[in-house]
């Protein structure tokens, strides 16, 4: 009993183990499929910390490269004497030579028309500030304004006119009110010279210029003496004034 019990145990496992062998050779188990990994772009980036570690690191020197043994066969054996001629200098270059540019001869300007004077701006620059004519030089025949009781060579009524014409002045004020006239002054002379009497012949109609002739009279004084060959003692002399304001003044003052 006891072998058939144990024979059923031994047949039993190995019915058991061919069950589990099959199982095993027969049974596939299919992997888990994984999932896909996509590639992510990484920028290696080196900062300070690195620097230290580079510069620790020795650089490698780059190996020499073995001459060709074309050039060590070519070059003799012997020893080669320097050549201690020095290459002969470059010849200087010279800047090439530019023509100096001729400059164009400048025409000359258009004729342009002469404007006519006027009239005003004429007779402003013929004439003194006094209304007198401007003449370069008194002409030798000039006009003899001046009359005298006595006959006289016009040498001496020349002269004498002369001597009071210096004396001459337009009054101030009657140049600032504009005034004028004409007139004659008498007056009376000494043999010596000398002025004994001053009156006006003929008036001006104005206070101011009449005035002003008796004073031209007696600041000449003393004129030029009377000709030897003259009779009497004195003279008396008659002399026409003209008191007359230049155009510019008449215009701007």
């Amino acid at each position: 009993m006891l072998r058939f019990a144990a024979g059923y145990s031994g047949a039993s496992c190995l019915l058991h183990g061919a069950v589990l062998a099959a199982l095993l050779t027969t049974w596939h188990i299919e992997p888990k499929p994984q999932p896909l990994l996509r590639p992510i772009p990484v920028t290696l980036v080196h900062t300070d910390e690195t620097a230290p570690e580079r510069a620790a690191q020795p650089t490698q020197a780059a190996p020499e490269q073995p001459a060709p043994q074309q050039e060590a066969a070519a070059a003799p054996s012997g020893p080669v004497a320097a050549n201690t001629t020095p290459p002969p200098p470059a010849p200087p270059v010279k800047p090439p030579h530019i023509a100096p540019a001729t400059a164009k001869p400048a025409l000359p300007p258009a004729p342009t028309a002469t404007p006519k004077p006027d009239s005003t701006i004429t007779a402003l620059l013929s004439e003194n500030l006094d209304g007198r004519p401007r003449d370069s030089a008194a002409p030798h025949g000039a006009a003899i304004a001046l009359r005298s009781s006595a006959k006289l060579g016009d040498d001496y009524m020349l002269r004498l006119q002369a001597w009071i014409a210096r004396q001459e002045r337009y009054p101030a004020a009657a140049r600032a009110y504009r005034q004028e006239g004409k007139g004659v002054v008498a007056f009376t002379i000494a043999r010596d010279g000398k002025v004994t009497r001053v009156w006006i012949d003929q008036s001006t109609g104005s206070s101011l210029l009449d005035q002003a002739s008796i004073a031209t009279i007696r600041d000449a004084s003393p004129v030029p003496p009377l000709p030897h060959d003259i009779a009497g003692n004195s003279v008396d002399f008659y002399l026409p004034v003209n008191y007359t304001l230049s155009n510019f003044e008449r215009l701007f003052q």
